[in-house]
């Protein structure tokens, strides 16, 4: 959801299936919403928590219970998307990736 001049504005569904196929383990599932004319991607577990990547963009909590659960366009992980390869959008967008746990 390209909303704003935010760096991360634009990269949700890139960095969101980034992180998913790359984080298999947490069994997350894609979600996506439309809101305010624009479409906005993310992953949420099975107990209902949100991991979105790209969150930061927003300056208002992004409505998500307008989600719905889809698939992303390729079932293997896409090379590249829009020039960025999955690797390098983690690690530069999401140094907390490495990090990371789910509760």
């Amino acid at each position: 959801m390209k909303s704003n001049k935010h760096p991360l504005a634009g990269l949700c569904y890139v960095l969101s299936e980034a992180f998913y196929h790359m984080h298999p383990e947490f069994k997350l599932k894609p979600m996506v919403a439309r809101h305010r004319g624009l479409t906005h991607w993310w992953l949420q577990s099975d107990n209902g928590t949100v991991i979105d990547t790209t969150s930061e963009q927003f300056d208002k909590p992004f409505p998500y219970h307008l989600g719905r659960g889809c698939g992303f366009l390729t079932k293997q992980a896409s090379q590249s998307n829009y020039g960025y390869t999955h690797e390098t959008e983690v690690l530069l967008c999401l140094p907390r990736a490495t990090d990371c746990t789910m509760p």
